[in-house]
């Protein structure tokens, strides 16, 4: 899997509230560069639960996905 399809997969989580699928996509040490949330896989799996959880459904639209080099 590219690293693009797996940041897009990844993103959707937020959306499907896919935890497990969030865990498996990062590295335990992930390091989160938004401040608003914690760092690690964990922390993130944990805001993915909470957007699942709320009234108000998450949606993800991605325009483009791009990395040195590469473009989808």
């Amino acid at each position: 899997m590219t690293n693009i399809r797996k940041a897009l997969e990844l993103i959707h989580t937020f959306a499907d509230g896919d935890t497990e699928k969030a865990k498996s996509l990062l590295a335990e040490g992930y390091i989160q560069h938004n401040l608003a949330y914690g760092t690690g896989r964990d922390a993130f799996a944990c805001s993915v639960s909470y957007l699942a959880s709320v009234p108000v459904k998450t949606t993800v639209n991605n325009i483009r996905a791009f990395e040195d080099g590469c473009e989808s």
